[in-house]
C-alpha cells in the first residue's frame, strides 16, 4: 500500500482530506520536538542556576575565611605590640619603684636628724609617673602599687612626729616621762611603717615578676 492510500484510509473516518491529516501529523511531531526541547532547556537552566548558587556560596565562604584570618592576624598584632610596650616600660617602672622607696627613706632620715637639706625635690613626679605607667601597661598591679604608695606617703609625717617629740624639753619629771612615752610610741609606729613600706615594695615586685614572667617567651 502506498503512502497516499494510508493517508486516505486515516482520513476517511473523520471526513478529512489527505492534506489535513498530513498537517495534523506534522503538528504533532513539531509539538513533541518543542516539548522535548523545553525539557532540555529547563534542565540546562536548572543546572546553570545551581552552578551559580554554588559559586556564590563558595565566594561567601571564602570571604568569611579571609575576614576571620584578618581578625586573627589583627588580634595577634595587638597582642605582640601590647607585650612589646610592657617590656619597653618595665625598666622605667622598676626604677620608679626603687626611687620612690629611697626618697621616702632619705626624707625620714633627714627629718629625724634635723637636716637642713632641701628635700622638696624628693618624690617629685615619681608617684604620678608610677601610677600612670601602672594604669597604662600593668593593670594587674593596681592594688599592690596603691598599698606601696600609701605606705610611702605615711613615712614623712611619722618622721616629723618623732622629731617633734624628740625636741621637747619638759619642765618636770612627769612631763619628761610623758614625752618619752610619746616619743617611744611614735618611734615604734615609724619603724612599723617603714617595715610595712618594705613589705609593700616586695609585694609590688612579686606581682610584677608574676606579670612579666612570660615576657621572654
Amino acid at each position: 500500500m502506498e503512502l497516499k492510500d494510508v493517508v486516505a484510509l486515516l482520513a476517511a473516518p473523520f471526513g478529512l482530506g489527505a492534506g489535513a491529516v498530513v498537517a495534523v501529523i506534522a503538528l504533532q511531531w513539531v509539538l513533541k520536538r518543542i516539548a522535548a526541547g523545553g525539557d532540555a532547556y529547563a534542565r540546562k537552566k536548572g543546572e546553570n542556576l545551581a552552578t551559580k548558587e554554588d559559586l556564590v556560596e563558595a565566594v561567601r565562604q571564602l570571604k568569611r575565611f579571609e575576614e576571620t584570618r584578618a581578625a586573627v592576624a589583627h588580634d595577634d598584632w595587638i597582642a605582640r605590640e601590647w607585650k612589646a610596650a610592657r617590656i619597653r616600660n618595665l625598666e622605667t617602672f622598676e626604677a620608679g619603684l626603687q626611687q620612690s622607696y629611697e626618697d621616702a627613706q632619705t626624707a625620714v632620715h633627714a627629718t629625724l636628724t634635723g637636716s637642713q637639706e632641701d628635700l622638696t625635690h624628693l618624690g617629685t613626679g615619681v608617684s604620678i609617673r608610677l601610677r600612670t605607667l601602672q594604669k597604662l601597661y600593668y593593670p594587674e598591679l593596681g592594688a599592690s602599687l596603691e598599698a606601696f604608695q600609701l605606705a610611702v606617703e605615711a613615712l614623712p609625717g611619722m618622721a616629723i612626729a618623732c622629731y617633734f617629740w624628740s625636741r621637747q624639753k619638759p619642765e618636770n619629771e612627769q612631763l619628761i616621762a610623758k614625752e618619752f612615752d610619746a616619743l617611744g610610741q611614735k618611734q615604734q609606729e615609724l619603724e612599723a611603717a617603714r617595715e610595712q613600706c618594705s613589705e609593700a615594695l616586695a609585694g609590688v615586685a612579686r606581682d610584677l615578676f608574676n606579670v612579666t614572667a612570660g615576657f621572654k617567651g
